[in-house]
């Protein structure tokens, strides 16, 4: 790259070449890239076509479509992903939130929005992108967020305090092996889901990137839902509800076990898949 480049000579460029090189959404990519690099909101981009780019920013620009070339993903180059309105620091230690889990969250939220004063469990909570919005968007809440990895707590914490959210407490605690001894009004978790067969067959910018303990069970895929049946009726308030994300395969299987001991609905995301469960004690 020469240093004659501006900011509309190198979108055209970058869009080009991205799609040379098959990678998706290349026109939002070197947008999203552009406005790191530069500090700009991507609106100013379409106002400063003739603005140049230094030697610096072009290096670090290279650098950044190189990683993505080879299938890292954007949110990781970046240092940052957006989930429910919000911004959240990411890298390898979290998985990048998905907009099927703003879905659960939405149901959450308008499930209690007219409560308050709830406790509230999130359970492998990550990046915490579940546990902050719910934080953020449930009156009064006491939100408590844990996790088996410490690195990822430490990017949760992260999270809280860049987007100023002081109602939720961090634990490192192994939800196979301990449970809380506080009761909650609401237990939520989107938890590994994928088997260790599936995990083989994953795009490679989510399985050579994003952390395989977040991902797998590494067995059939179920052992979080398994340990969930078990200790659920033992952490839920009499009249407290359970939410959880699973795979597009194991929605039906999930309410067949879990409706020997729960009320159970089964919710469908966006692309009609059986996706979440939301679950409660039987009366």
């Amino acid at each position: 790259m020469s240093s004659d480049w501006t900011v509309g000579k190198l979108q055209r460029w970058g869009v080009e070449f991205l799609e040379s090189k098959n990678i998706d959404e290349g026109k939002t990519s070197i947008d999203l890239i552009l406005c790191e690099v530069m500090k700009l909101e991507r609106i100013e981009l379409y106002l400063k076509f003739d603005l140049p780019l230094n030697v610096f920013e072009l290096n670090q620009i290279k650098d950044y479509i190189k990683r993505l070339v080879n299938n890292e993903p954007l949110q990781y180059i970046l240092g940052k992903s957006y989930f429910y309105n919000l911004e959240f620091v990411v890298d390898k230690n979290v998985l990048i939130p998905r907009p099927e889990t703003e879905e659960l969250v939405d149901k959450i939220v308008n499930d209690n929005k007219d409560k308050s004063d709830l406790v509230v469990l999130d359970i492998g909570t990550g990046s915490a992108c579940i546990a902050i919005s719910l934080a953020k968007n449930l009156k009064k809440s006491k939100v408590f967020a844990i996790d088996v990895s410490v690195s990822a707590l430490d990017i949760a914490k992260t999270n809280a305090r860049i987007n100023k959210i002081d109602n939720i407490e961090f634990y490192n605690l192994n939800i196979l092996e301990k449970i809380p001894k506080t009761k909650f009004d609401i237990i939520v978790s989107n938890p590994p889901y994928i088997s260790n067969d599936e995990f083989g067959k994953l795009d490679v910018t989510v399985k050579d990137y994003e952390p395989e303990i977040a991902l797998t069970d590494y067995g059939d895929g179920l052992n979080f839902y398994r340990r969930f049946y078990e200790i659920f009726d033992k952490m839920l308030n009499s009249d407290g509800v359970f939410y959880v994300e699973n795979s597009f395969e194991q929605g039906k299987d999930l309410e067949k076990a879990f409706k020997k001991k729960y009320d159970i609905e089964i919710y469908k995301d966006a692309s009609d898949i059986d996706r979440f469960m939301k679950g409660r004690l039987k009366v």
